[in-house]
């Protein structure tokens, strides 16, 4: 077994050296966004400062932000407890890109080892693929796509007003101060909903794989 397959297989968490430098694992690197998005949220609410053109950005993005989080938490909920599931998905992807090989040949490849080395994982990527998939993962995708392009433009938006905002002033400083609010607010939203976006598509990519193991 390969040593990122070993990875998975022990769900270790542990730092690995690839050509001496330290890195994390496909599953190290998936749990740590995952971890990322529950425990480093901005604040949720929109900033007031007078001026119209920040509030009006503020006020859309914490509206965005309102809706990122509630699809965020409904998909935590749904994988948090089965983070076996989001190993086996970044181990397949990792070998698709690695080895070259198709997605079903790296679907079967994470399973066999998975079954060799630590049998007792696979019905947890079971449970957590049969979680996310309860979520009907294609109406989520119709819901989160139009909400991609949102968050880009209030990242657009805001990146502007800051960048016409000039002088060291108390009100010049303070709207800089509330513009960096949205920007961080907007583009943790934007980051969140790509990552959904990918989880779902992911999880309709398995979708024929993850049938056919369970029929067996």
């Amino acid at each position: 077994m390969n040593r990122n397959l070993l990875h998975f297989a022990m769900l270790a968490v542990m730092t690995i050296a690839f050509g001496g430098c330290a890195s994390l694992s496909p599953m190290e690197e998936a749990q740590k966004q995952f971890e990322e998005f529950q425990e480093t949220r901005p604040p949720a609410a929109a900033v007031e400062t007078g001026d119209a053109k920040i509030d009006n950005i503020s006020h859309a993005s914490a509206e965005l932000y309102g809706f990122t989080i509630r699809y965020l938490d409904e998909y935590i909920a749904a994988a948090d407890n089965r983070k076996e599931y989001l190993g086996f998905i970044a181990e397949v992807e990792y070998l698709m890109k690695n080895k070259n090989i198709s997605r079903e040949a790296a679907y079967e490849e994470v399973r066999k080892a998975c079954m060799a080395e630590a049998p007792e994982i696979w019905p947890k990527v079971v449970e957590g693929y049969n979680a996310v998939n309860a979520l009907e993962p294609e109406n989520k995708l119709n819901e989160l796509l139009p909400l991609v392009p949102r968050a880009a433009q209030i990242v657009a938006d805001a990146s502007s007003l800051q960048s016409s905002l000039l002088g060291f002033d108390a009100a010049i400083i303070n709207k800089l101060s509330a513009v960096k609010s949205v920007l961080v607010q907007a583009k943790f939203s934007g980051k969140a909903l790509d990552f959904l976006v990918r989880q779902y598509q992911l999880n309709q990519e398995a979708k024929a794989f993850m049938a056919d193991a369970q029929a067996e």
